[in-house]
């Protein structure tokens, strides 16, 4: 779940608040995915729509992309080679991996998407939970 922290700074950004019937559909997406129902990930991702800017730059809302199916965000994610146990959070503009990790909640950045970095467990920055990562993102004290 997202901490008290995270909740109060989104209270700030009702404007982004999926409607009802679209909370639910993206987070029966993100279960099927194999996302913890309970996670702060799961928990954002299937309530707020849009793209989140902060210190990282722009990520999405991935439940959106997952969405559209295989011919999409996560056929791309395959075709890079990320194990499916990484979600890509930026937008492709970027030329970096900011990925969500589904099996233990860490988020990690590799800068220039370097596969070989990935490869080799060596991160450019690393955050323990994706609460962790959101407190940082979004620069709350």
């Amino acid at each position: 779940m997202l901490n008290n922290k995270i909740k109060n700074y989104l209270k700030d950004n009702e404007e982004i608040k999926l409607l009802p019937e679209y909370q639910e559909k993206f987070k029966n997406i993100l279960i099927n995915y194999g996302i913890d129902e309970q996670s702060a990930f799961c928990e954002l991702m299937s309530n707020y729509s849009g793209e989140f800017s902060g210190s990282e730059g722009t990520i999405m809302n991935v439940a959106n992309d997952l969405s559209y199916g295989n011919d999409s965000y996560e056929f791309s994610l395959h075709e890079k080679g990320l194990p499916k146990k990484y979600l890509q959070l930026l937008t492709s503009e970027y030329d970096d991996y900011l990925l969500y990790n589904i099996e233990n909640d860490s988020v990690i950045l590799i800068l220039g998407a370097n596969d070989i970095k990935l490869q080799h467990g060596e991160f450019d920055k690393e955050w323990d939970s994706f609460n962790d990562f959101l407190e940082d993102f979004f620069e709350i004290e």
